[in-house]
Parts: structure tokens; sequence; C-alpha cells
């Protein structure tokens, strides 16, 4: 089971050792037990030496990122997400008193193992040139390990947890409760920070126009030009991006294209936001775009 976990994680998202080192490193020792890695080994590994080159081009990308930034913004980049961004400064403050309740408690070897796990967790991030502050929700669990010791030492220390979990309902559903990323952190990172501490977006993204055009033309591949960003409803994804998928959803598996050239000669959707005349709104975003049939 644990070489099949680790294996569903590797397969999951390429940074996954980062976060289970730390506790395995205490966890693991060298025993025939060690036989979980075979299992984990035979489904990762496939995939991982398939794909190896891509991984390698995108870690040499990232290796570059930020390049300028000095050794202590790189450092202060995690703790700075933690106050500002993931924990806030409530659960913050909460998760300190509960490492020093656990700490004295009789809980201590679980409280090490946590600590391992989220401090040991950030450094090999902090390692990572490219940041990113949602990387730090695998991490969570140890939190919750830490804050589990606490309520086991001292019951009364969940009247504080209570007061967190209240905040975390009202960050979530009322609006200007969800705290905005601070200088420090965009100007470490210039592009679109993300916001994920909100309840999800319900509201359309606007792409039922082309799927009705798509509907009475099938087979049509789709060109976009423009689009726009979806920092709103949480992802690092453009728009256009999420065209495909959602067609596939709907059973209209279109091949979707950003550029021109790349199209073979003949009929196409083209669906362009830089148009005079739209046709198609998307209130969520509040942008305009034109969908109509042409020919390459």
């Amino acid at each position: 089971l644990l070489g099949l976990s680790l294996a569903a994680g590797m397969l999951t998202k390429q940074t996954f050792p980062l976060y289970v080192l730390a506790p395995l490193v205490l966890l693991v020792r060298p025993h025939r037990s060690l036989i979980w890695l075979l299992p984990g080994l035979a489904i990762a590994l496939p995939w991982s030496w398939t794909n190896l080159i891509e991984q390698q081009d995108y870690l040499a990308a990232s290796a570059g990122y930020q390049g300028e930034a000095g050794w202590l913004s790189h450092a202060l980049f995690y703790p700075r997400a933690i106050w500002n961004l993931g924990l806030g400064p409530l659960w913050t403050l909460l998760l300190l008193v509960a490492v020093g309740i656990a700490w004295s408690g009789r809980h201590r070897k679980e409280t090490i193992l946590a600590l391992c796990w989220l401090i040991g967790g950030l450094i090999f991030l902090t390692l990572v040139p490219k940041k990113y502050t949602r990387l730090m929700a695998p991490l969570l669990p140890a939190v919750g390990i830490l804050f589990a010791a606490a309520i086991a030492e001292r019951p009364r220390f969940a009247a504080g947890v209570s007061l967190g979990i209240a905040w975390t309902c009202a960050a979530s559903f009322l609006p200007g409760v969800t705290p905005s990323p601070s200088a420090s952190i965009r100007n470490f990172d210039p592009g679109q920070v993300q916001i994920w501490f909100r309840a999800p977006e319900k509201r359309s993204l606007g792409f039922e126009a082309i799927a009705d055009l798509a509907q009475q033309h099938p087979g049509l591949p789709v060109l976009i030009e423009g689009g726009p960003d979806l920092t709103e409803v949480q992802t690092t994804h453009p728009w256009s991006d999420h065209l495909g998928p959602w067609l596939r959803r709907e059973g209209l598996d279109r091949e979707v294209y950003r550029d021109r050239e790349a199209l073979e000669p003949g009929r196409f959707l083209h669906v362009n936001f830089n148009s005079a005349t739209p046709n198609a709104a998307v209130p969520l975003l509040n942008v305009a775009y034109s969908v109509s049939l042409e020919h390459q």
C-alpha cells in the first residue's frame, strides 16, 4: 500500500518527493519490508522514463527562475506566504502555540515527525528556484498532526482551533475577507499570484457559444486569438487552455489552436477576442469575443 501510494503521488506531481522525503527518513528503516519500493517503481518508472526529456526541459526552465533575486528573497518567500496567504496570521500564531504545547507533552515523537515534514518540506521547496504558494498545500497534514498532538495534551486548546475554523469559513465565503498577496510576494513573483483560499467558482466561462457552433459543424478545429487569463477562478492557465477539455466533456472533442500557421487548409471555428464585432460574452471575466466559421 505504501508503494502504491507513493507511485500515485509521483504520477500526480513531479515535486511529490519534496513532501515525503523528510517523514520517510524518520519512518523507514533498512528491512526486507522495503519490498514496497518494487510496486512503486513498477508504476512510476515507465511514465518517468517516457517523459524524462520533457521533465529535464521543465527543470532547466525552472532553474533560471528569479536568478537575479538574492538568496534572502528566496529564503523568505515561503515564510511570508505562510503568514500572508497560506495559514494566515491567525492560524500561524495558533500553530506556534500548538508546537509549544505538543513539544512538552506525551506526543513528542509525533511532533518531531510533523515538524520534520513541515520544515523539511519548506526547506526543500525553498531550494527549488521556481516558487508557487500553492505548493505548500501538501504540507498541511503535518500541521494537522501538530494541532492534534496539542489538543490531545490540552483539550481546551480546541477552543483556539475553533476560532481558526470560524475565520477560515468567513474567508472562504464572505467577500472582502480573503487575504491579498503582500507587496513582497508580488515583487518576487511578478506574474499572476493566485488566491486559492476561497469557495469554488461556479459561474460560466463563456464556452457555450463555441459549443453551439461546434455542434452544427462536426469535426472542425478551433482557432483562438487573444483570450483572457483566469486568476479570478483559481488557475495558472489561460482561458484558451480550458476550452479543449470543456468541449471533450460535452462530447465535442476538437483540436484547439492558438497559432494560425499550425492550421491545416480547410474550414475552422474562429474565436477572436480582438474582434470589433463580438457576438458572445464572458460576464465572469468582463470580456467578449466573436465566434464564426472561416476558411484557411
